[in-house]
């Protein structure tokens, strides 16, 4: 199965955001990963499209607070836009809180119509 990876070194950074809790203003810039993101490809039946599943997303520790998860977020709508894909979907854990915040400000609905089940073997 294919997947995609995008990720961001902190040399790419667009701009650290600023952040009541951290000062991004200091970031070494060193072209380390900054975070990434993993998608895998799906397909809608109903509209006879791709989708991806955002299966990952991560940032690491030393950026986390300054908006690289909202941009690698960017980064992943685009590439799903040039792809022609119809959705991403995500899931994220009922407790983390954080990541929901992320998510739909960064555009995502949570599922109102549909519980999604797993059979863990």
């Amino acid at each position: 199965m294919l997947c995609t990876y995008i990720g961001l070194a902190d040399k790419d950074l667009i701009h650290p955001e600023p952040n009541e809790q951290k000062d991004c203003s200091n970031l070494t810039i060193t072209n380390q990963a900054a975070g990434f993101t993993q998608l895998y490809p799906s397909f809608s039946s109903v509209s006879m499209r791709k989708t991806w599943v955002l299966n990952d997303l991560y940032v690491d520790p030393d950026h986390r607070g300054c908006g690289v998860a909202a941009q690698l977020i960017e980064h992943v709508k685009q590439f799903a836009h040039e792809t022609r894909a119809v959705r991403v979907s995500l899931s994220t854990a009922i407790n983390n809180e954080t990541a929901q915040r992320l998510y739909e400000r960064t555009g995502f609905q949570k599922d109102q119509q549909f519980f999604h089940y797993a059979y863990t073997l």
